[in-house]
């Protein structure tokens, strides 16, 4: 069996969805809310093997029960419980090469079926198949055969599934475990006489007490007392325990009991088709987050359908890029998109971006930027600018390295076209011009320094004249680790690029004599040529000083283009970010 589509209507956060599955192994990223889990767990309501689900208010979109939820799936490649001619055969239709589902198969076409779940406001569920087209009234989907369907979700009962307790795997995979069952009654019956038997001194000596004080109260005689097994855990909770050794594996740390959950619950389901599992990286180290990976890509290549989800980097670089799909929501309607092999008209295919920054694909909001000096100075601008009110967190917004404008500007438009919110922050080089346009086309913004300029030179040209000396000492402080060089080198820079003789000081008053432009052009090109912030950390550091000036930047109408540019970035990062009212609010 093999999922071809889905279609939801009005669950939980998804008013409306309608998604073609890819074969193989899918790996649903978006960021929080965008309602990948969500759809896991309406396929797991869908072909549940229960005989009824809990349906409450709350699982419908906007808990408005008055418009009908629904959850349909159709299934390809069917099991002999979906081929029964007399019972399902007439709902049997066709898929298309195309992907088009029409009521009847014929030669061009693969066999199919629409499972549907629906519920109302009566809250009551109801399993059932369809015919596409409404020709025939829907019939009854039983819980037999949705119990042998070949589905299966992988969930986080992990201590569940390492006993052999009633519903749990290892009881189903060994037949209703009546062996442990027998064995448990042996042994609880051994261990209660061996606690009669043993010396529990206060133990024994509190029950005589207890004992004495039923009678006190006019209770009957207890002539007996003594400590025991309660007997009823024997019903309600005990059950034999999966071990290493002695230590059973209950007391292990979270990532292995994970393992061994996942590795009882494959072993139930070697025969499923279609496989779900929701945050694949909890509680899991990298190692074997990627272990784990490399062993589900194998059973998708042996014709496994394998559905996951995962808000960590670390799976978006172990799988393909062709192997994610974006999933968006807005206004309730959710889309999912896969990432194609390549975009036309793209120079560079999806996966270099995707695997060059894996973070940005688990974001809403990106902004690539030209370099190390600008994520470090961005990233010092956003911490800088967040509050407990608004901030980046809450919006997805991620700020991410291009490592050069041109590429900056092609990481955008590939994630613009891939679905995501995107922009660039690039120097002003006009030899980009074409490559621009071809980004904004795409849907993302680009913000620019002024024409001609980097943002080294951007700074220079803008700087306050006051604020000049500081400016310098910032580069001495983090381009060179030794103080008594640093301000030297900083001058001789900046020297090299005057005329001879010209004095360069960081007590004198700017412009050493100098026409100010001249200056001003001196510092921006020693900035650039001798790279003062040229990694993420000193482009950090630049960051924090320039948000304590940046209100003095600007206030020249001539020397505002840093200003406005940051203002632009700010205005995209924060856009559609919510507001949370503060206590005094509330």
């Amino acid at each position: 069996m093999r999922l071809h589509s889905i279609a939801i209507r009005n669950y939980r956060g998804i008013r409306t969805l309608d998604w073609v599955v890819p074969g193989g192994l899918v790996c649903l990223v978006g960021p929080g809310n965008s309602t990948k889990s969500t759809i896991l767990g309406a396929l797991e309501v869908l072909f549940s093997p229960r005989t009824t689900v809990s349906i409450g208010d709350t699982d419908f979109y906007d808990c408005d029960i008055h418009a009908e939820l629904s959850i349909e799936a159709v299934v390809v490649d069917l099991p002999p419980e979906l081929e029964n001619f007399e019972t399902y055969g007439p709902f049997i239709c066709g898929v298309q090469d195309d992907g088009t589902v029409v009521p009847d198969p014929d030669d061009a076409s693969s066999r199919g079926i629409t499972l549907r779940f629906r519920s109302d406001e009566s809250l009551e569920p109801v399993w059932e198949v369809v015919k596409p087209g409404g020709t025939l009234e829907p019939r009854r989907l039983s819980v037999g055969t949705r119990r042998a369907l070949p589905f299966f979700r992988v969930d986080d009962r992990s201590d569940q599934h390492l006993r052999w307790s009633r519903g749990s795997h290892l009881d189903r995979m060994t037949g209703g475990a009546a062996d442990a069952r027998s064995a448990l009654v042996d042994a609880h019956r051994q261990a209660r006489q061996a606690v009669f038997d043993a010396d529990l001194g206060v133990l024994t000596a509190t029950s005589r007490q207890v004992a004495q004080g039923v009678t006190e109260i006019g209770g009957d005689a207890v002539p007996d007392p003594r400590v025991g097994l309660d007997p009823s855990v024997l019903s309600t909770g005990a059950s034999l325990v999966l071990h290493n050794g002695p230590l059973p594996f209950t007391s292990y740390g979270l990532g292995m009991r994970r393992l061994a959950s996942l590795a009882v619950q494959r072993l139930e389901s070697r025969s499923a088709s279609v496989v779900a599992m929701d945050e694949i990286e909890h509680g899991l180290e990298p190692h074997r987050l990627v272990r784990l990976l490399h062993v589900l890509r194998g059973e998708a290549a042996q014709g496994t359908q394998v559905l996951i989800t995962t808000h960590s980097p670390v799976v978006v670089e172990a799988v393909d890029a062709v192997m994610l799909a974006v999933v968006r929501s807005a206004g309730g309607e959710t889309s999912v998109r896969s990432v194609p092999p390549e975009l036309t008209g793209l120079s560079g295919e999806p996966q270099g971006t995707i695997r060059s920054g894996p973070s940005a694909i688990l974001a809403r909001r990106v902004l690539v930027v030209e370099g190390a000096t600008e994520e470090g100075l961005l990233r010092a601008l956003t911490a800088a600018w967040d509050t407990p009110e608004v901030n980046l967190a809450m919006g997805g917004v991620v700020v991410r390295n291009g490592q050069d404008g041109r590429r900056a500007l092609q990481r955008a438009e590939c994630l613009a076209r891939l679905g995501f919110e995107a922009a660039a922050l690039i120097d002003h080089d006009n030899v980009l011009d074409d490559l621009v346009a071809a980004t904004e086309m795409a849907g993302a913004r680009v913000f620019r320094w002024q024409a001609g300029r980097c943002l080294e030179t951007q700074l220079a040209h803008d700087v306050p004249e006051g604020l000049v000396a500081s400016l310098l000492e910032l580069a001495a402080t983090v381009k060179y680790d030794d103080p008594a060089v640093g301000p030297s080198a900083v001058r001789d820079a900046v020297r090299a690029r005057l005329s001879p003789g010209t004095t360069v000081s960081f007590e004198a008053g700017f412009p050493w004599g100098l026409e100010a432009a001249v200056a001003r052009t001196a510092i921006g090109d020693a900035a650039v040529q001798s790279k003062w912030f040229k990694s993420n950390t000193a482009g950090a550091a630049l960051g924090v000083w320039l948000h304590a000036h940046l209100d003095d930047f600007g206030s020249d109408p001539g020397r505002s283009g840093l200003a406005r540019t940051l203002a632009k970035v700010r205005s995209y990062l924060s856009e559609h970010v919510a507001t949370v009212a503060t206590s005094h609010e509330q």
